[in-house]
């Protein structure tokens, strides 16, 4: 997608990472010549960040292919550290200085194809989705509950106790993430177990009672995520069932259809089955607001592939943003060795460097190149700096505004185990990009290693309250 070719007086360039942004650099032989790929979309303008070391003074050129866009590409807000840039159009001037750490961004996306078939958009902001995002501004979730495995011991426990405290915090709802495919019958009937609707239940009405909206969903079904196609059955008589037991509480309770689709049940493998999802679940509950999620784990960049029928309008689009993962995720043991560094300090640089817990190579160079920028680049130019808080969000704006949708976050937040005035800072600057943005949240978690809710001291962890309700 582009490339940065260098003249011989350069000698190489070294060092060529990304910064932030999701992409891939790879050298030339002569290491003069660097070529970069990165995800492009039509309806969002993606930023992606450069970093690297010229050995020499000299000249070079930064271009961007049309190639994959039938009319071509838009760039903007080009700029650079060390580096001066001239020109404009799909290739620029850059003069390079030596054995400076240097650096480039732009925003890139596709230039729209006139006569495209696209997604139907909604025609204004008056939906009943619209309507109905206005119950799940600040959410919060009750995470590693329902959705853990009945033969395993890592379940929390939630009450009417911590319904109460959550609305006493500010919160407005809550989402249940529940593993409904533990406790289903044989198929092809798939009948659910009537103790785990109970379960599911005595926190839906907790939380009714205490004012507080609910989304329920389905979590963690990863025998679906591996073969969508033999499990889709399940998923659908699943959601006939959930959908008729929680039908009368249509204006408080909404139902998210799968959390965090990947694998192999990619967005385009998910348009099909949530078009089915959607006709089976109106036939009980006609009036419940859905939240659908695009695919790689509710990715904002696969947005751009989800497709929703031009006819429902009742549904809340939701994506999941963790960044800077390496932050938020540090010592995550679900994540390693990729996450095994701790004492990441938000935001970068730090005081003092981070050394990480292991030399990163292969698949995994990125992790190395992350602690290389953290390390050294200024807050400006930092991947775990406050203005790398908002970039991917910035997209799924963009798409909202496009395909008239609304959009909510319904997975943020930080494991709880790292500096609590960094974490507090974090928190706070994250929840007033996404307000400021006009994106409905839900905070992961209550309880839990992102807990919000110190249960030993029955009060929120250091400086949340105040980050997320000053």
């Amino acid at each position: 997608m582009f490339v940065i070719q260098a003249d011989s007086t350069v000698h190489e360039i070294n060092n060529c990472k990304t910064l932030w942004g999701v992409g891939s650099i790879r050298p030339d032989d002569d290491r003069l010549t660097w070529r970069g790929e990165a995800p492009i979309v039509q309806h969002g303008w993606v930023e992606v960040g450069i970093g690297f070391t010229a050995v020499s003074n000299g000249s070079a050129t930064i271009s961007f292919s049309r190639n994959a866009w039938k009319d071509g590409l838009e760039i903007k807000n080009l700029k650079g550290r060390h580096v001066k840039i001239e020109g404009d159009g799909l290739e620029r001037k850059l003069t390079l200085c030596a054995g400076r750490q240097s650096a480039i961004s732009f925003q890139v996306r596709a230039k729209s194809i006139p006569g495209a078939v696209e997604m139907p958009r909604l025609p204004n902001t008056g939906t009943p989705a619209h309507k109905a995002v206005d119950s799940f501004k600040r959410g919060v979730n009750l995470g590693n509950s329902l959705e853990v495995p009945p033969d395993e011991n890592w379940k929390e426990e939630y009450t009417a106790a911590d319904m109460k405290a959550i609305k006493q915090e500010g919160f407005d709802h809550v989402r249940i993430p529940c593993a409904w495919h533990h406790h289903t019958g044989k198929e092809p009937n798939f009948k659910i177990k009537r103790d785990f609707f109970k379960q599911v239940n005595s926190l839906v009405t907790a939380a009714i009672n205490n004012n507080l909206a609910v989304i329920v969903n389905w979590h963690h079904f990863d025998d679906f995520m591996a073969d969508p196609k033999t499990h889709t059955d399940q998923l659908i008589k699943g959601w006939e069932q959930i959908a008729e037991y929680f039908a009368e509480h249509s204006g408080v309770i909404a139902f998210e259809l799968l959390n965090e689709p990947c694998d192999n049940a990619e967005t385009f493998v998910m348009n099909g089955i949530y078009a089915r999802l959607i006709k089976v679940i109106r036939q009980k509950a006609p009036d419940n607001t859905l939240f659908i999620g695009p695919g790689s784990w509710n990715s904002v960049m696969e947005l751009e592939n989800l497709w929703l029928p031009g006819n429902e309008s009742n549904i809340v689009v939701t994506v999941h943003d963790y960044e800077p993962f390496l932050y938020t995720h540090q010592g995550a043991s679900w994540n390693s060795p990729q996450t095994d560094t701790t004492n990441i300090c938000f935001p970068g640089p730090p005081a003092k460097p981070v050394t990480p817990a292991h030399e990163y190579t292969g698949s995994d160079t990125w992790v190395a190149n992350w602690f290389d920028a953290y390390n050294t680049l200024p807050a400006e130019w930092n991947p775990n700096g406050i203005f790398a808080l908002d970039r991917s969000m910035k997209i799924a704006v963009e798409w909202s505004n496009h395909f008239g949708r609304p959009v909510h976050v319904s997975e943020w937040g930080c494991i709880a185990d790292v500096c609590p005035k960094s974490r507090a800072v974090y928190h706070a600057v994250k929840r007033r990009f996404l307000e400021d943005m006009q994106l409905p949240w839900t905070l992961w978690s209550w309880k839990s290693n992102f807990r919000y809710w110190d249960t030993e001291e029955k009060g929120p962890m250091p400086g949340l309250r105040h980050a997320l309700f000053p």
